[in-house]
């Protein structure tokens, strides 16, 4: 389970309300049984704003307001590390039919539009109409 929010003291309400839960389930359900076990944590990062604004304004320039999707992000990024040390903020790119990350929009299977989207202006539709400024 991948567990994020801004808030640290959020994410161990969370965890701990995911405890529960998994125990209610154990009680309620003889011969159910599993273990959960943190096996790594990335703190949360407190970013920028004043390199958020850069970044938004330089994104509206290049592909207009209209075109920006706000999103947050930090778990397992190098974001995460560099925002201890210098102003930082990031910039998500949708792949293809926003899916990122997947084997189908693999440069192994000629698919990788990545380079491509990031000169060509997104149209709305590839945003999911989750459009955001």
């Amino acid at each position: 389970m991948d567990i994020r929010h801004l808030s640290e003291a959020t994410l161990e309400i969370f965890e701990s309300a995911v405890d529960v839960m998994a125990n209610l389930l154990k009680a309620e359900n003889s011969g159910l049984d599993f273990q959960i076990e943190r096996t790594w944590h990335s703190p949360t990062a407190d970013i920028d704003p004043s390199a958020i604004k850069c970044t938004q304004d330089a994104a509206c320039d290049a592909v207009g307001a209209g075109q920006l999707m706000e999103m947050v992000s930090f778990a397992g990024r190098d974001s995460a590390s560099t925002a201890m040390a210098v102003p930082t903020s990031m910039i998500f790119v949708p792949s293809r039919d926003v899916i990122s990350q997947h084997r189908r929009n693999s440069p192994a299977n000629g698919t990788d539009d990545t380079p491509k989207q990031a000169e060509e202006p997104l149209k709305p539709n590839q945003l999911g109409n989750k459009q955001a400024t």
